[in-house]
């Protein structure tokens, strides 16, 4: 699967930047590095309430200083503190040029204009230095961050108004099949509901990318290749049905009428399904199984790592550990992944149980389903073995 996935990647770019405003940015994907445009703290600050002091003058203990100011968050002090004083300082508030050490108010009593020092503060103490959160020097996203709404927050705070960010890519949809029709729609001619013209939108949109609904095409390959046509404007088609035998290999034979070279893509599945590959005048198409189950398995595998790049999203897709809820039969093991439910047990630990229903005919079933089980064809999987999941969380927004 790995040589096969690098090779689909490789006929894969990532799509150009745009510059949106940073109030929109939740969800999307840094083109480039971004640097701050401003220094925070901009100055060195208190981090509680005391005395700005020169430790110079703290020889001696106690000692009695001059106050000869104040400074807070909103009325910095301007100026540099003299010799034999100190300036009182709250939280927040600038400290004057010349100090280099915040003496807190615990160790200090003030009369009138004079403090007393009780206690030696050792140089910086009490002091959160000017840059230390960030600085116009340092890069303040990197290629291929994804916004969370935290690192909007960053961002305005570091007068950022605008991002350079990837551009969404756009995403065609069609669903192949003269049994379907749309939802609520369904007849004696069109008994199945295409419920893929649903759900692929929808990891899409998690993806951050832009889906766009071709609808169905019937059950020729003049229909599907005009279907296919009207995706041109797009940057990638997903279709879904018509790759089997039974459908007559539609797809296939749809897609040597208009495409050169063409992949096809197993994985070791209970339908033999396949996903096919190709390029139309430059826009790649993954063409996915019907069944609703091998079409969650190969989107998972292959068209999340796709979409992944052209977003310029980098990391690679997640794999976590989970310990077996219940034995695996040979039914399971037969084939190489298992839609499964993730749960945490008593100790903190994540424990994966497979669905009942492995056949794509239960959507009920499927929608439990949060991972998918690695089995690769491991008949000795057993309940307590550690195992490798992967989620099927395709979004890529953590708020």
């Amino acid at each position: 699967m790995k040589t096969s996935l690098t090779k689909l990647l490789t006929s894969v770019t990532t799509l150009p930047k745009e510059y949106i405003t940073t109030t929109s940015a939740l969800g999307r994907i840094i083109a480039e590095p971004v640097y701050a445009r401003n220094t925070l703290p901009e100055h060195d600050i208190a981090t509680v309430d005391g005395y700005a002091v020169r430790s110079i003058d703290l020889n001696f203990l106690p000692t009695n200083l001059y106050v000869q100011g104040e400074s807070n968050s909103a009325r910095p002090y301007i100026g540099s503190v003299e010799k034999g004083s100190a300036i009182l300082t709250y939280a927040g508030g600038k400290i004057a040029e010349g100090a280099d050490s915040l003496v807190a108010m615990s160790s200090a009593t003030q009369k009138d204009d004079v403090v007393t020092i009780h206690a030696q503060p050792t140089i910086g103490e009490n002091i959160c230095p000017e840059g230390i959160d960030f600085s116009t020097q340092d890069i303040a996203f990197s290629a291929g961050t994804v916004m969370t709404s935290r690192l909007v927050g960053l961002a305005s705070a570091m007068h950022l108004l605008w991002l350079p960010v990837v551009r969404k890519p756009r995403i065609a949809v069609l669903a192949v099949g003269s049994e379907l029709a749309m939802p609520g729609e369904h007849s004696a001619t069109h008994p199945i509901t295409a419920s893929s013209l649903y759900t692929m939108p929808a990891n899409i949109t998690a993806l951050c990318g832009d889906p766009v609904i071709l609808g169905l095409a019937q059950d020729t390959v003049e229909n599907v290749c005009e279907k296919i046509d009207l995706a041109q404007h797009c940057d990638l088609l997903i279709t879904t049905g018509g790759t089997s035998a039974g459908a007559g290999n539609l797809m296939i034979n749809s897609l040597r009428k208009i495409c050169d070279n063409i992949d096809t893509l197993s994985v070791q599945l209970r339908r033999n399904d396949h996903m096919l590959f190709t390029h139309y005048r430059g826009m790649p198409i993954c063409s996915l199984p019907g069944n609703t189950i091998s079409a969650s398995i190969y989107f998972s595998l292959f068209v999340r790592p796709i979409v992944n790049k052209m977003t310029g999203m980098t990391k690679p897709l997640p794999k976590w550990q989970a310990i077996l809820g219940r034995n695996l039969d040979e039914f399971d093991t037969s084939v190489a992944y298992l839609h499964a439910s993730l749960s945490i047990d008593a100790s903190g630990m994540y424990k994966v149980i497979p669905v009942s229903a492995q056949d794509g005919f239960l959507l009920s079933e499927l929608a439990k389903a949060d991972c998918l089980l690695v089995v690769n064809e491991n008949k000795k999987l057993k309940k307590g073995d550690l195992v490798e999941v992967v989620p099927l969380a395709h979004s890529l927004v953590s708020t």
